[in-house]
């Protein structure tokens, strides 16, 4: 991925746009994204898993910069627009730890 790639999170639990953004790469977009989302608790990474195999994590995509920064969460229209953008995989927290834990 080139730096400043602009990506979209679709939460796999909810189905919502969980997080819109730049990053230098998908782990680095769902780190982010779990983050804002979760304060307090930070993720050891992310790693790309088979779609199939999940219920929790995040779908990737990459979006045009700009397009869905200011979308709701929920906004069925935007979340179908992102689903038709690239996708760049499914993936999941390696081991969540509470910031407490880490070191």
């Amino acid at each position: 991925m080139v730096a400043g790639t602009h990506f979209a999170l679709i939460d796999r639990y909810s189905g919502l746009i969980a997080w819109v953004g730049e990053a230098s790469c998908p782990e680095v977009a769902c780190a982010i994204g779990h983050a804002e989302a979760n304060p307090g608790h930070v993720p050891k990474g992310y790693e790309r898993v088979r779609s199939t195999s999940v219920d929790a994590g995040y779908d990737v995509y990459a979006v045009p910069a700009g397009l869905f920064d200011e979308a709701e969460h929920d906004d069925a229209t935007a979340i179908a627009a992102v689903r038709g953008a690239a996708f760049l995989g499914t993936y999941q927290s390696v081991a969540p730890a509470d910031l407490a834990d880490s070191d």
